[in-house]
């Protein structure tokens, strides 16, 4: 299984069951960490564990490397 070291928007925003929206407001506002790049947000692990507890973020990688291999 990849543990990835940041995740989107989208990606956190499927997990949480919120609209990517949601999630990139949360980042813009500074109530969830994470890195703009350009145009884009990303979402480090480390707070991605913070937000879903280690096990469901063990379900979200495993589910992220099922798609990946499709």
């Amino acid at each position: 299984m990849t543990q990835r070291l940041f995740y989107t928007p989208s990606e956190l925003a499927d997990v949480l069951r919120l609209s990517g929206e949601t999630i990139r407001r949360r980042l813009r506002t500074g109530e969830t960490k994470g890195v703009r790049i350009g145009d884009t947000w990303r979402v480090p692990r480390t707070e991605v564990l913070e937000l879903i507890g280690p096990d469901t973020l063990d379900a979200l990688d495993a589910q992220l490397d099922q798609q990946n291999a499709q």
